[in-house]
């Protein structure tokens, strides 16, 4: 039987941080923390920073070397053509496409990356711990370990209503 987690729900960020950096001295695990907007100060100290951004400039690279090998392939090798003078490998002309084409590339490897790391795939129905998580509070969510005994928790619930949360409760 899984035991219920503990939910602190929060007004503010720096709030949240406190809250994290006690309970974490105290060696109580925290699962997750829900927020309306990316918090890098939140993710840093739950230690869940992103490898996306290493995605995007992967996703970047590769879109370089794609468009630069399309049109060098399409203007010198398979259909080279002489007008006006100009050389078949002219590459100060092709600099703005490959820098747009890179833009629009390492923005659509970006949300593929972050779809596959987030695993929101279209249609999937959202699991929202509180309602609020995704306008202006944030949702500290605490897993309870199968032997915690009452007193710890109401400990836990006492050190993140000391910290500024609203609201502290039980939840599956």
């Amino acid at each position: 039987m899984k035991t219920p987690n503990i939910i602190g729900i929060f007004d503010n960020d720096d709030q949240v941080v406190e809250a994290i950096h006690t309970l974490k001295s105290k060696n109580i695990k925290i699962a997750d923390v829900h927020a309306p907007f990316a918090s890098h100060h939140i993710l840093k100290d739950l230690g869940k920073e992103s490898r996306i951004p290493y995605g995007s400039v992967l996703a970047g690279a590769f879109a370089i070397v794609a468009t630069f090998s399309f049109i060098y392939w399409t203007s010198v090798i398979n259909y080279p053509i002489v007008f006006g003078g100009k050389p078949n490998f002219s590459f100060p002309a092709w600099v703005v496409v490959i820098y747009l084409m890179t833009i629009l590339l390492t923005f659509i490897g970006t949300v593929i990356i972050f779809q596959m790391r987030t695993k929101m795939n279209f249609g999937k129905k959202a699991e929202l711990m509180h309602i609020d998580s995704t306008e202006d509070k944030f949702v500290m969510i605490i897993e309870q370990d199968a032997d915690i005994t009452e007193k710890e928790v109401q400990n836990i619930k006492k050190m993140l209503s000391d910290h500024g949360a609203i609201e502290v409760r039980m939840d599956n």
